[in-house]
């Protein structure tokens, strides 16, 4: 009888050991969240003052470009789920406004990309900003496509 209560005190301690470094396997390994995405980046250093470019040419600041007014399609075949296609509108030679116009990519996760990546393309005149975290395959084909549709504005 003393046998067959150790052999239950035993199991007991080995399942809960089981259960313990189970759960501890699949905590999360980013303890602290990330920041919200629009929160600001911190501070450039200071750089020497860049002379002002003429009034009569736009600013090639921030990686903008003097695009061609008009409205590009763009297409990468790199989203999570398959093909993603924007429609970029340039106006006054900048990047007026970014819209996805196709997209395959998971609700909640690739989504969040197709949500905020636009706008910070439109607020940065570039492509060259933060994917979301948690879609990158969605953040790199929105880039992307942005991308191609600039190259036809050019």
């Amino acid at each position: 009888m003393k046998k067959n209560k150790f052999t239950k005190l035993m199991t007991t301690i080995s399942i809960l050991l089981l259960v313990a470094l189970a759960s501890t396997g699949c905590s999360s390994q980013n303890e602290h969240p990330a920041e919200p995405a629009n929160a600001k980046a911190p501070a450039p250093a200071t750089e020497p003052a860049k002379e002002a470019a003429p009034a009569s040419e736009p600013s090639n600041e921030g990686g903008t470009a003097n695009y061609k007014d008009g409205i590009y399609e763009g297409l990468s075949p790199n989203g999570f789920g398959g093909d993603v296609k924007v429609e970029v509108e340039v106006s006054a030679g900048k990047i007026a406004q970014v819209t996805v116009t196709q997209n395959n990519e998971t609700e909640g996760v690739g989504s969040l990309a197709v949500d905020q990546l636009p706008d910070a393309i439109v607020k940065a005149q570039s492509t060259k900003v933060d994917s979301v975290t948690g879609a990158s395959y969605a953040s790199t084909a929105i880039k992307e496509a942005v991308e191609d549709a600039l190259t036809k504005a050019k």
